[in-house]
């Protein structure tokens, strides 16, 4: 194939599309339970697919009948009053607001973290390097390896649970905390059957 053709079409090309059916979902919550710097704190959990995703008791996962693969999976976070003309709707803040490791998110399907994902940032205050779990970035899809030709996708089983996990990094203060933090997932849902037999091969 030629180089400009995108991970996701690499990765379903061969597949009928009567199997799969698109799934977009955005998820925004408010960062107000989110764990101080403190080592011993577990990471604050959101479960991606509920209808209160900071519920500690929402146990909701994908259809038993039904997997996700999801080659575009991103995080924002949203200030209100940076449009003069709509103070109250939420803006994106700029791509690199997270990039001195304050605060970093992973992905997790089933419980476990997905990969072996971290960032080594410079802190340019104190001439500083800090290693931090997950991503830090902002605005763009974590899975595009920049045109790899690896197809990248998240793959979710049915009946599974998906969530991402923050992580602040001790002793550091959280500078430019947002509003809201938004995940957005973009892919496809496919029927157990083709999803089983993606997986195996």
């Amino acid at each position: 194939m030629s180089s400009g053709t995108s991970n996701a079409v690499r990765l379903l090309g061969p597949l009928s599309p009567s199997t799969l059916k698109v799934f977009h979902r955005i998820v925004r919550f408010p960062p107000t339970p989110l764990p101080t710097a403190n080592t011993t704190r577990q990471p604050f959990r959101v479960n991606l697919l509920a209808p209160n995703p900071t519920s500690t008791s929402a146990s909701a996962t994908t259809p038993s009948t039904m997997g996700l693969i999801l080659p575009y999976v991103s995080q924002a976070w949203l200030r209100r009053g940076l449009d003069p003309l709509a103070p109250n709707v939420y803006s994106r803040m700029q791509d690199e607001q997270g990039s001195l490791g304050q605060f970093s998110m992973v992905l997790a399907v089933a419980g476990k973290n997905v990969g072996v994902v971290s960032e080594c940032n410079y802190d340019y205050t104190d001439s500083s390097f800090s290693e931090c779990t997950g991503w830090t970035l902002l605005n763009r899809n974590l899975l595009d390896w920049g045109g790899s030709d690896v197809s990248t996708a998240l793959y979710v089983p049915p009946a599974t649970k998906l969530e991402a996990l923050f992580y602040r990094r001790p002793g550091a203060a959280w500078e430019h905390q947002p509003d809201a933090i938004e995940v957005e997932l973009n892919g496809y849902e496919c029927p157990k059957s083709t999803f089983d037999l993606i997986t195996r091969q």
